[in-house]
């Protein structure tokens, strides 16, 4: 049977394989978590981004619930949205991820793979820079040398395949946009 620290580790080598950086995938997991799970008490503040994701992925009568909120609070003064219900949620659960992060690179096994197979994209890496001790803070840096000569490598050769007329297969960009801001459609 599976202690919870091999439980967890597990459970962290599988996000990292659905997306390069393993704090966005879990962040990604729970904003959608947030959206599609809307319950009351319904968000008063949105931003854009969380307002359309609402609209979209969300439960139909929650949603509408929420939009009608929204739309009785139009002229009222100082309407406008300076901060997003959602958006401070996944500042919470980034801070959490980054601690659980800090703490797991403490165990032996998980700093080694982390070392040989761990992705973190460049927003992240820096956040956990300050956050970890200063014998980790070379794993990190060796991860982000080694994403960034793979990264490289492959931007390359996509270029040159492009250059010549060739199919080519442009996820890469995809992936060096993820690595230099982190994943598409998370607001941190």
């Amino acid at each position: 049977m599976a202690t919870g620290n091999e439980f967890r580790s597990a459970r962290n080598l599988v996000v990292n394989q659905e997306g390069a950086c393993q704090i966005c995938a879990a962040l990604r997991k729970f904003q959608s978590a947030c959206v599609e799970g809307l319950q009351h008490p319904l968000p008063s503040l949105l931003c854009r981004l969380h307002t359309w994701e609402i609209a979209r992925w969300s439960e139909a009568s929650a949603a509408a619930d929420m939009l009608l909120q929204m739309l009785g609070h139009v002229l009222e003064e100082g309407s406008s949205v300076s901060s997003c219900d959602i958006c401070e949620r996944i500042a919470e659960e980034e801070k959490r991820q980054l601690e659980d992060f800090s703490k797991r690179l403490l165990m032996p096994t998980y700093l080694e793979w982390f070392r040989d197979n761990g992705e973190l994209c460049f927003p992240h890496a820096r956040k956990l820079f300050d956050r970890v001790p200063e014998e980790f803070r070379n794993v990190i840096v060796s991860v982000i040398q080694r994403e960034i000569v793979d990264l490289k490598t492959q931007l390359i050769t996509l270029s040159r395949t492009a250059r010549v007329g060739a199919p080519a297969h442009p996820g890469v960009l995809g992936r060096t946009a993820e690595y230099l801001v982190g994943k598409r459609g998370l607001v941190f």
